[in-house]
């Protein structure tokens, strides 16, 4: 094959490679993930009726290689960790609220990201610290394994 019947095909693959594959992850999600995003979205997640803030959840979805498990020092009530999952200039955390047990909400990520390229999470955004980077709070995560969901946090609380 010629160099010249090549370039169309070198084109072709630099587009495709480029323009879908960074969205390739969200092939995950299926259509009762954005119904149940579409029912959610009736309402904020997270407002605050002084400053007029309001943020709705929102998938977004990442290849597993570019995300860090994390736990984050926070100061709510008091100092304590809680699990967060880092990606690039972002930082994904649980409801600092509920008495989690690290370990058992920590494991639980681990074995669903376990073999799965994708993952996406389902959340509100929150801030941005003063480097710019961005804070959520975590409502859902899925992966090729399954999900993992706050609403089942009885499962994963100190005893």
């Amino acid at each position: 094959m010629s160099l010249k019947k090549n370039i169309p095909l070198f084109f072709i693959s630099f587009f495709l490679v480029s323009f879908i594959s960074p969205d390739i992850h969200y092939l995950l999600l299926d259509e009762s993930d954005y119904e149940f995003m579409r029912e959610d979205n009736k309402s904020p997640a997270l407002s605050i009726p002084d400053d007029n803030f309001k943020s709705y959840n929102k998938w977004q979805c990442f290849d597993v290689g570019e995300v860090q498990f994390l736990l984050a020092e926070v100061d709510y009530n008091g100092w304590h960790q809680i699990p967060s999952i880092s990606v690039g200039d972002m930082s994904f955390d649980i409801d600092p609220d509920i008495n989690w047990d690290v370990e058992k909400v920590s494991t639980y990520w681990s074995n669903l990201v376990d073999g799965s390229r994708s993952i996406c999470i389902f959340g509100a955004y929150l801030q941005n610290d003063d480097d710019k980077n961005s804070s959520w709070y975590i409502q859902k995560i899925k992966t090729q394994n399954g999900y993992w969901d706050r609403v089942d946090y009885d499962q994963f609380l100190k005893e």
